[in-house]
């Protein structure tokens, strides 16, 4: 039987080394690796400057990066800041430009390294300005080196960073204009550190300017809207929140009425500027500002910015403009908006297609204080009905979307039944305390993480410095001790010699 296994391995090990066919030279093998699949993508592009909008496409062989997600777009909002950008107010860009910095849409494809975004979730994504001067953690609208690439398209690839999970309660069509508009406003709002019940002041109508009045009144300000008498006031009468289902209308100030100037003037702690006009001339401004107050900038579009620097020295005034929001802030801000039910106003709404992107940019030219929305309205219709009962009954918290850290920090609202004066006073009081610890949440996680990168400066403790005071007292006292018991030996000697001295004397007198 060992002869027999023997001869059989024997058979198997020859059958193996020379049973199988020779590879001839001549033959070419074939790879196994699969090149880049080629992937067409639908775009609308203006090949040069001005308002001429024409359906483009080309093809993507570059496999999609780790760090990147392939996005579906159903919904994308344009600006002032993109006429201003064809008309060349921006300086020098790649040509063909796709407009548009916003868009929403479903995640269809995720890198390898991405993480916290799945197939089929509805993202929101604020892209770069396409500038040459700007460096996005090394990613820009630029990135494919033939096009500037915008958010007027069927598909887009887009940093993960970029890219933003939606709330199910805001729609498409009003979370597309959220990102660029309301992200200045809660950064100018949030990083100020202003106190609180602060006054702040909105300058600038339109679309932006009814959003800084929501968030401004959400986060416990009180707020105002200050313009110039030749001026458009803000429409807000659906801004501020007074109780559950009614919204009252914030004060008007006018800065050219000297009756305004008299009860309002050196009261106001900020002013909070969304003005997307030409030119604003904030001079008239700012005596209604208190000593050391604050002027925030905020997605300003206006081209030209006049401002008298003898009034700012005088009043100590300072100037700042927006600082980017991380992801979680940008989150918080998302998810209140969802809360309050904040629909953006001012904008209107039509097909995604080449002729609606060009009478839209046109139209931007003569109101840009307004938005306009290019959705495509199948694509958004059939995720609507996929996802109606799950809107209906996850409410704002995005049912799963948004981490449960943040949408636990906003509460519930609709525990507020009584629909009296009480009832509605406690409302107003409950979205300010939610915002404000919703706020401060996110402050707390970023000086987390802060510190566990970069180190913690720890000072003594008031019980160690106290220990460590009375061990010096201690010290300090052996050392007095010791000159003490010095001084007093060198004083017995000295005195003896003393006494001899006087003893000498004494006797000639004898």
């Amino acid at each position: 039987e060992i002869m027999m296994r023997v001869a059989c391995l024997v058979v198997a090990a020859l059958h193996l080394a020379f049973g199988r066919p020779a590879v001839h030279s001549n033959e070419v093998r074939r790879s196994r690796r699969k090149g880049p699949k080629s992937s067409p993508v639908q775009v609308l592009v203006v090949h040069s400057p001005g308002f001429d909008v024409v359906d483009y496409e080309f093809t993507e062989l570059v496999p999609l990066p780790p760090d990147a997600l392939q996005i579906d777009v159903h919904a994308c909002s344009l600006g002032a800041f993109d006429s201003q950008q064809l008309r060349g107010e921006w300086g020098t860009c790649v040509m063909p430009l796709v407009p548009g910095r916003e868009a929403v849409g479903l995640v269809t494809a995720v890198g390898a390294s991405v993480k916290g975004f799945a197939i089929g979730q509805r993202v929101g994504v604020l892209l770069g300005m396409g500038m040459d001067s700007e460096n996005e953690n090394g990613a820009d609208r630029n990135a494919l080196d033939h096009m500037t690439m915008g958010a007027a398209a069927h598909q887009l690839r887009v940093p993960a960073s970029w890219a933003f999970a939606l709330p199910l309660a805001l729609p498409s069509a009003h979370a597309a204009g959220l990102l660029s508009c309301g992200g200045p406003i809660w950064s100018q709002l949030t990083r100020r550190k202003l106190p609180k019940g602060a006054k702040v002041a909105v300058v600038g109508g339109g679309t932006c300017g009814q959003l800084a009045v929501r968030l401004s009144s959400a986060l416990g300000f009180e707020t105002v809207t200050l313009h110039r008498g030749d001026s458009i006031a803000i429409d807000n009468s659906n801004s501020q929140v007074s109780g559950k289902g009614t919204r009252a209308k914030v004060p008007e100030l006018d800065a050219l009425d000297a009756e305004h100037l008299r009860l309002h003037g050196g009261s106001i702690d900020a002013l909070l500027c969304v003005s997307a006009c030409d030119s604003i001339d904030l001079s008239p401004l700012l005596p209604f500002l208190r000593y050391g107050g604050s002027i925030f900038l905020a997605n300003m579009q206006a081209r030209a910015l006049a401002i008298a620097p003898r009034l700012l020295q005088e009043r100590r005034v300072q100037l700042f403009t927006a600082d980017v929001l991380s992801h979680k802030e940008m989150l918080a801000m998302l998810l209140l908006c969802a809360q309050l039910r904040v629909r953006l106003q001012e904008q209107e709404v039509s097909e995604l297609n080449a002729d609606n992107a060009g009478k839209a940019l046109r139209a931007l030219t003569e109101r840009p204080e307004s938005r306009v929305v290019l959705l495509h309205e199948a694509k958004y219709a059939s995720w609507r009905r996929a996802n109606r009962t799950a809107a209906r009954n996850g409410g704002a918290s995005g049912a799963g979307s948004a981490p449960a850290s943040l949408s636990s920090m906003l509460g519930v609202f609709s525990k507020v039944a009584d629909e009296s004066k009480k009832a509605a006073s406690a409302m107003r009081e409950g979205i300010s305390k939610q915002a404000t610890k919703l706020v401060e949440q996110v402050e707390r996680e970023q000086a987390e993480e802060a510190a566990a990168k970069f180190g913690k400066l720890e000072l003594p403790t008031p019980g160690t410095s106290a220990m460590h005071e009375a061990e010096e007292e201690e010290d300090m006292d052996e050392v007095e001790g010791d000159w003490d018991a010095s001084g007093a030996e060198s004083g017995s000697e000295n005195g003896g010699e003393e006494d001899e001295e006087d003893e000498d004397e004494d006797e000639p007198r004898r």
